[in-house]
């Protein structure tokens, strides 16, 4: 699995993984934007969504929740870089932090 972060002004506003789903190459995005969570994949368990879904702050809870080994994404999305980079450390998790060109 390989993560992106991407920032916008210093705040953590898109998450995406890249990862191997059934022998295939896949992708999930989460985002934050205006107050407001979106989701997106690409890949065989999930299918090709042709547009980002809005999904609530109880779906991403459920998500940590009901996936113990699943990444906490409430505790990226909406947040600074120095929050996430702790985050990562703390799970052993590695990411490529980018400056967001993403909407």
């Amino acid at each position: 699995m390989k993560l992106e972060i991407h920032y916008q002004y210093g705040i953590a506003n898109a998450i995406i993984k890249h990862w191997v789903c059934n022998g295939a190459g896949a992708i999930s995005v989460y985002k934050y934007k205006k107050g407001k969570y979106f989701q997106w994949h690409e890949d065989p368990e999930y299918g090709n969504w042709p547009n980002i879904k809005e999904i609530s702050f109880k779906t991403l809870e459920e998500i940590a929740k009901n996936n113990p080994k699943s990444i906490e994404y409430l505790k990226i999305l909406n947040r600074n870089k120095c929050e996430v980079i702790n985050y990562l450390v703390e799970n052993e998790l590695e990411a490529k932090h980018l400056d967001s060109t993403l909407n």
